[in-house]
Order: C-alpha cells, then structure tokens, then sequence
C-alpha cells in the first residue's frame, strides 16, 4: 500500500485473516520487490495495526471491494513492517548484450555466471 522514508512497508489485511494468526505465531517476514531494474528482498518484523489515523492515511477506495462497509470498517487491519536487512539484485545493466556475454562466458568455462560487485548486495537496516 505505501512505505515511509525510513523503509517501513505498511499493507492491508483482514482482522480474521491467515496472515493475522501468521504474524502472531512469527513476526518475521520477508517482502520481495521486483523492478525492471532488480529485485530486493527485505526482511523484517510485523505487527498489525488497527490505528484509526493510519487507516485513515492509507485508506484507498479500491480497497471497497474487500471492506465493503468502507473506511470505517472495523475488519482493516495494517500490516507495518519495519524492514532490518535487504538483499538486492542490480539487473539494469544485466540484459541483452551484456547478459548473454556474461552468460555466455560461465557456459563455456563450466561456472557460475560472473557478477560484478554492485550486482549484488547487503544491507543492515536497523537503527
């Protein structure tokens, strides 16, 4: 639904739902995001929210089809996800001409495919 500048990933759900029994028997969770650029994955901790003001920020009227009473619809809940570590896959200079050399190259010499140090990353994300 939307994320915060720090990383927090805030998305919506059902009071009811698999994922509320879920994030109470394991708040740690991992959200994949994936671009034309790359992919991320962040892993971090979840907890639900039924905060008013927050539902109210986020409220969208597409969301009507799952919460047919609207907005104050005592169903929403918020997943907010305060994201602690991120793995990322840069592929925006991995297609075409440079992704088939790359490829390529492994296939003939019988090895993994060569990645350049800023393909692939880590990073903490705590505070």
């Amino acid at each position: 639904v939307d994320r915060d500048d720090d990383g927090t990933i805030y998305l919506t759900t059902s009071i009811g739902s698999t994922k509320e029994t879920e994030i109470a028997a394991d708040p740690r969770v991992s959200v994949s995001i994936q671009t034309n650029k790359g992919i991320v994955v962040l892993e971090g901790l979840a907890k639900l929210t039924q905060e008013r003001t927050i539902i109210d920020q986020l409220w969208e009227e597409s969301w009507r089809i799952w919460y047919p009473e609207g907005r104050p619809s005592p169903s929403i809940a918020i997943i907010v996800i305060e994201p602690e570590h991120a793995t990322y896959w840069d592929t925006s200079l991995g297609h075409g001409l440079s992704f088939l050399w790359r490829a390529i190259k492994a296939g003939l010499r019988g090895e993994p495919m060569d990645t350049n140090a800023s393909d692939v990353g880590d990073i903490d994300l705590r505070h």
